[in-house]
């Protein structure tokens, strides 16, 4: 994000996909974006999330696209990720959240 933190509230995340894949914005409450649970595949699995801490997520959108979510999102701490599994033309499997595609975003009272 461009900023790291917002006030408590409804916060508006205007996602712009500059890369050449499909990308999503996942939104969690979680102290620490490379501790969230994951599957076996590397993706975090949302299945293990803390009850309630799944706040929303912007779903899958194009390259050179824009996609816009507002989330009421109380003080905390969030996760902020992108949780695609891509399967490349040669059979590779490009993992995003593996990739480094997650960031903490905080949010004050």
């Amino acid at each position: 994000p461009a900023r790291a933190d917002a006030p408590a509230g409804a916060i508006t995340f205007d996602a712009n996909n500059t890369g050449e894949d499909v990308h999503e914005l996942v939104v969690v409450r979680a102290d620490d974006p490379e501790a969230l649970p994951l599957a076996a595949d590397g993706t975090v699995d949302e299945e293990k999330l803390p009850e309630g801490a799944f706040v929303g997520e912007i779903e899958a959108f194009p390259a050179k696209q824009r996609c816009a979510g507002t989330f009421e999102l109380p003080a905390g701490t969030y996760a902020l990720f992108c949780n695609l599994l891509e399967t490349e033309a040669d059979g590779s499997r490009e993992n995003h959240y593996a990739n480094g595609m997650r960031t903490s975003f905080q949010v004050r009272s």
